[in-house]
C-alpha cells in the first residue's frame, strides 16, 4: 500500500492538492481525472465516473438504511434499544463469519 505522498507524486500533484481533493475543497481537472482513471485501472473517464457514482449511491443507500433503523429504535427505552442493536450486531457478525 502506498502512502498518500507517494500517490500524489505518482499523479504529479502536490500532497496538499491531494488533501484538498479528499476534503472536496478542490476537484481534479480533466487531465488529472484521466491520470486517476489509469492509476485505478479504468479504460476511460466515463467508466471511472460511473464507478464513482455507483459508490456514492451505495454509500447514500447505506446511510439511509441506518437512519431508518435509528428512527425505528429511537422511541424505545435506552436499555431496550441497546439490547436490540447488540443482538443485531451479533447476528451480523455470525452471518459475516459464515460467508468468509
Amino acid at each position: 500500500m502506498r502512502s498518500q505522498r507517494a500517490f500524489a507524486a505518482e499523479l504529479g500533484i502536490s500532497y496538499t492538492c491531494l488533501q484538498k481533493w479528499e476534503k472536496m475543497v478542490l476537484f481534479p481537472n480533466t487531465e488529472n481525472l484521466l491520470k486517476l482513471c489509469r492509476v485505478f485501472g479504468f479504460d476511460d473517464l466515463e467508466s471511472f465516473i460511473a464507478y464513482l457514482n455507483q459508490t456514492d449511491v451505495t454509500i447514500h443507500a447505506e446511510e439511509q438504511l441506518v437512519n431508518e433503523i435509528v428512527a425505528k429504535v429511537r422511541h424505545l427505552p435506552a436499555t431496550t434499544a441497546g439490547r436490540v442493536l447488540e443482538t443485531a450486531l451479533q447476528w451480523l457478525k455470525k452471518t459475516a463469519d459464515r460467508t468468509d
